[in-house]
């Protein structure tokens, strides 16, 4: 691995969950892949979080969310608020988010 990918791995390790997601998403803004170009369908990139709990002697079942930018949230800020938007359970930093798939808004509870 070259020194510079190096660092940016360190850099983007080093972030808290809102400033990750938020680079995660202004680094995806105008990606488009071939099937797009062509006119023949739509797609998008997107972070999710799975989690799962203890269970007895292991791990319950693994749950996912979509992962909502909360643009202009406060640095540091946990994925702490769920919700649900384009058929998916979604989870963000704050109360209001934005859909990354359809970019319409998401408010937490």
């Amino acid at each position: 691995m070259d020194r510079h990918r190096a660092n940016v791995l360190k850099w983007l390790q080093s972030l808290p969950d809102s400033e990750l997601v938020d680079v995660f998403y202004e680094a995806l803004g105008g990606r488009s892949g071939p099937d797009e170009w062509s006119g023949a369908c739509e797609s998008r990139l997107a972070l999710i979080h799975a989690a799962r709990e203890r269970a007895g002697d292991g791990w319950g079942e693994w749950s996912v969310a979509l992962v909502c930018p909360a643009p202009g949230f406060a640095p540091g800020a946990p994925l702490c608020q769920t919700g649900a938007h384009c058929g998916f359970s979604t989870t963000s930093c704050g109360k209001r988010s934005r859909c990354p798939l359809c970019g319409g808004d998401v408010y937490g509870i």
